[in-house]
């Protein structure tokens, strides 16, 4: 049997499921109306682990990248919070692994920036982690020897 206050929240909760579904508005505009009600049912909890989409990477000096990087949970696609602690560690050819850069938020959607020093050319594995989104995301990155410009005779 259940208690009159549990029914009566539960009648205002549908009611607020009704009246969101009903009109087809959703919190979300990139979600179907439907999934936003979903979404509302469940306490808009985030299901799944983080996916990272590296969106830019522009070399600003000769062994530094900055990167522009998303990370977004792979349940429901909303992006990873702007106080999350996305770092990058660079991972040298012979295994050694340098300290880890925070990258900064830059925006509510879930986009994280940041520049990465690398020790010098080579091929260097980076790993992005965050910790909420879980997330762990390696790619490799081929830095360029830079030869010192020949003098004029």
């Amino acid at each position: 049997m259940t208690s009159r206050p549990a029914r009566a929240a539960a009648a205002l909760i549908l009611s607020t499921v009704l009246a969101t579904g009903a009109s087809g508005a959703s919190a979300d505009p990139a979600l179907p109306a439907d999934l936003a009600v979903e979404n509302h049912v469940r306490g808009l909890r985030h299901d799944g682990y983080g996916v990272v989409t590296v969106e830019g990477r522009h070399p600003t000096a000769p062994h530094e990248i900055h990167y522009v990087v998303r990370v977004t949970w792979s349940g429901d696609g909303h992006p990873a919070d702007p106080t999350t602690a996305l770092t990058a560690t660079v991972i040298g050819p012979a295994g050694e692994v340098l300290p880890p850069v925070a990258l900064t938020s830059q925006d509510a959607d879930g986009r994280f920036q940041g520049r990465v020093a690398f020790p010098g050319p080579g091929i260097w594995t980076v790993r992005f982690s965050a910790p909420h989104p879980q997330t762990t995301w390696e790619t490799v990155e081929a830095v360029p020897f830079v030869a010192a410009p020949l003098p004029f005779a």
